[in-house]
Order: structure tokens, then C-alpha cells, then sequence
């Protein structure tokens, strides 16, 4: 995976007609009611996420924060056998949320932030949902929330692709800062 600094496009960016079907639309969510892990900025802002009323979407955000956190870590990683790739995932995640100031649902369900909510996919992350989350994913998500920092040699970026099956435009653009595996 390759990871760099830089920001995510917004879905308005995106071609909505190709890729973001007319049935799953964004709305504004209100300022997290539950204090943000520890070295993120709280405040009053809103964020475009999956609407918490679609039924494809609403059972995410019944999850706690530490849940949806090793959950996505396990879709996103899972499957990498590169020493540090599920670590790599969780910082990636933190970085987010403190550049961001949101929090873990805000950050998460977002559009275009991680491929497992993608409107897509999202059938796969909610069958996973019928399965026990393993331990090691829900540790890290810990560690995520405690504001530890989970893999240095991520440092602050905010993207990653497995270049070996995706081609994003911003890894073209954006300066890399590590490579795992």
C-alpha cells in the first residue's frame, strides 16, 4: 500500500452518475454528541455522510466508535500480509479524524473515504457485520480512540491505495510518505 498526505475528494467531485447511485444520498449530520478520542479538536461542525436512515447504512452507525473503527480496519486490511498493513489502516483512520475534527462515524461514513461503505460494496461490510469482530482489530481501534499513535512510519497521511489493483489520481499528485508492502 502506498500512503500520502492530502485530502479525499468530495463527492461532488465524483461523477454521481457513475458512481453514486441516485437511492444512497449524503446528508449533513449534527456536531458528534460523544466526546472526540483524545487530541482531536472538538466543535460544531457537520459533515456530508451516508444518510443514517438507510437501511444499508443505519446499522453502521449503531456500532460504537471502537466497532466501526475495527471494522473498517478489517475490510480495508484484512487480507494484507505485509507486516504493519492493518496498523497502517488505523493510523491512516486517526489521521483522519484529527485533521478532520470528526468523529469515527463522521470520518468513516463519509463518501469516498474508505471502499467498504461505498455504496458498491456496502453489502459486503454489512454481511461481515453478522460475524465477531476479531480482537486485534478491535485493540487497534482502541489505541485509535486513546490517540496513540499506531504506526510511525505512516507519519500524517490521510490516503492509501493498494497501487497493485487501484490507480488513484491523487497518488500521482500527492508526495508519498511510506510504503508497506
Amino acid at each position: 500500500r502506498s500512503l500520502a498526505e492530502g485530502s479525499l475528494p468530495s463527492p461532488d467531485e465524483k461523477n454521481a452518475s457513475s458512481q453514486w447511485p441516485n437511492n444512497i444520498t449524503p446528508q449533513q449530520t449534527s456536531p458528534p454528541t460523544v466526546e472526540p478520542p483524545k487530541g482531536i479538536p472538538a466543535g460544531a461542525r457537520t459533515r456530508t455522510v451516508y444518510d443514517r436512515n438507510n437501511p444499508k447504512y443505519k446499522d453502521f452507525y449503531a456500532l460504537p466508535q471502537d466497532q466501526l473503527i475495527g471494522r473498517t480496519i478489517e475490510q480495508e486490511a484484512a487480507g494484507e500480509t505485509a507486516p504493519g498493513a492493518q496498523e497502517a489502516v488505523a493510523q491512516v483512520i486517526q489521521n483522519l479524524m484529527k485533521q478532520e475534527g470528526y468523529n469515527p462515524h463522521e470520518t468513516i461514513l463519509h463518501p469516498s473515504s474508505f471502499s467498504g461503505y461505498h455504496p458498491k460494496y456496502v453489502d459486503r461490510s454489512l454481511k461481515a457485520l453478522s460475524k465477531p469482530l476479531d480482537d486485534k482489530y478491535l485493540k487497534l481501534a482502541q489505541r485509535v480512540l486513546a490517540g496513540e499513535v499506531v504506526s510511525k512510519p505512516v507519519g500524517n497521511a490521510t490516503l492509501y491505495a493498494n497501487l497493485s489493483i487501484a490507480n488513484p489520481k491523487w497518488a500521482h499528485v500527492e508526495p508519498k510518505v511510506a510504503t508497506i508492502g
